[in-house]
């Protein structure tokens, strides 16, 4: 058999695993209507339409300067793209990505990204990736939050559209509750589970979540609401914006106020998406984990490539499981837990016929609590086909590369 390493070397990205089953109590409420301020009528909350002006369709604003920019999904009028600015004086915001329902898929806060997957009712999972990718995982977090009902609301709940000539517009209720919703998650029901000081739990948006909020226009903004911008972000005294009051008049450098906010809100977040391209291979480890329930399996091993064909091979000592691929990737062989079979295992990969300009291969192996993911990028001529390669061994003290 031949060795690996010795015609390609594999990068083994370490992923510390920590499983908890936890659950998460927050005294103000525990999920969106709770502790929040503002409402219908409010005059804490504000919300305008930035659809026609900036590259968000909407913002929620507070006059505490706390301010939620977000895009829709136009099939379903859900927030799909979110960044929530929690400290006007800071920029140390969240980035989320959400599903069609509107939940958080994606977060990221300070360097750290959190991966998250419902499946359970009232429960969610969710995993930490640390900026040294690093990752921890969380599983069966309770809330008082029904997921599959809220599911169901916003995939048969089309949001209205705010768009045309009427003025203050009622912002659909099933938008308003995802965004709360997302809010919540993102912040207060993961603080428990981040690193120190990381999250803040943010809850200003929350109390909007089960009513209707004004949408006001940016070209068209209320007295009330342009004083509450100035004021919370200090447009005029801070210098964002260079007309005068007594040019444009109040709503109008409001209005001056809230786009130089966006494009600066955009940048941040734009900054945040390099962080999620930059950890792919661990956020795809983490969906893997979080996707297989891992905790009902001794073993996963699932093999992803791109331009060609490949076998999966993992052995016991008691025999050998393979995997013919076909040309679908990605192919996984796996053991439920208490059923894999005691000693070493090995890992195997056996390229399949040709394949054009370069085999893209990663490995992730979970292993008895732990996980390990290994990738090459192999050119045309370097293996040859139908011969096997090994990857990696493991057995329940630890996951080692090939050759150890």
């Amino acid at each position: 058999m031949k060795k690996l390493n010795k015609v390609l070397w594999f990068i083994a990205l370490a992923a510390v695993i920590v499983f908890s089953m936890t659950t998460c109590d927050d005294d103000n409420g525990g999920g969106p209507g709770g502790g929040g301020k503002g409402g219908k009528g409010s005059t804490d909350i504000y919300a305008v339409d930035t659809s026609k002006q900036t590259d968000w369709d909407y913002m929620i604003g507070s006059k505490d300067g706390e301010a939620v920019f977000f895009r829709t999904n136009k099939s379903n009028g859900m927030p799909k793209e979110m960044y929530l600015k929690q400290d006007k004086n800071s920029d140390d915001g969240f980035t989320l990505l959400l599903n069609d329902a509107g939940l958080p898929e994606k977060v990221v806060h300070n360097g750290y990204t959190f991966v998250f997957n419902y499946s359970k009712g009232y429960k969610y999972d969710a995993a930490v990736i640390y900026p040294d990718g690093k990752a921890e995982y969380h599983f069966d977090i309770q809330t008082d939050i029904d997921f599959e009902a809220h599911n169901k609301r916003a995939v048969s709940s089309q949001g209205r559209s705010v768009g045309g000539d009427i003025k203050n517009v009622l912002m659909p209720e099933n938008v308003l509750e995802a965004v709360g919703l997302a809010t919540d998650i993102a912040t207060c029901l993961m603080a428990p589970f981040a690193p120190l000081a990381v999250i803040p739990c943010v809850k200003f948006v929350a109390g909007t979540a089960l009513e209707v909020l004004v949408v006001h226009y940016l070209d068209d903004l209320s007295e009330d609401v342009a004083k509450m911008v100035l004021s919370a972000y200090k447009c005029v005294d801070g210098g964002m914006i260079d007309n005068p009051l007594d040019v444009v008049g109040i709503p109008g450098a409001a209005g001056d106020c809230i786009k130089v906010l966006s494009g600066f809100v955009d940048l941040l977040f734009r900054l945040d998406q390099v962080t999620i391209d930059g950890k792919f291979k661990e956020i795809e480890t983490a969906v893997t984990v979080l996707t297989k329930n891992v905790r009902d399996y001794d073993i996963i091993v699932t093999a992803h490539w791109t331009n060609g064909d490949l076998n999966l091979i993992v052995k016991g000592q008691q025999g050998q499981r393979g995997h013919y691929s076909g040309i679908a990737s990605p192919n996984t062989e796996s053991w439920p837990k208490g059923e894999a079979p005691a000693g070493k295992f090995t890992v195997e990969i056996q390229p399949i016929g040709s394949w054009g300009k370069t085999l893209q291969i990663r490995v992730v192996i979970y292993a008895f609590g732990r996980s390990k993911s290994y990738e090459a990028e192999v050119k045309q001529g370097l293996l040859d086909p139908g011969g096997v390669y090994s990857v990696a061994t493991f057995d329940r003290n630890g996951i080692y590369s090939s050759g150890n």
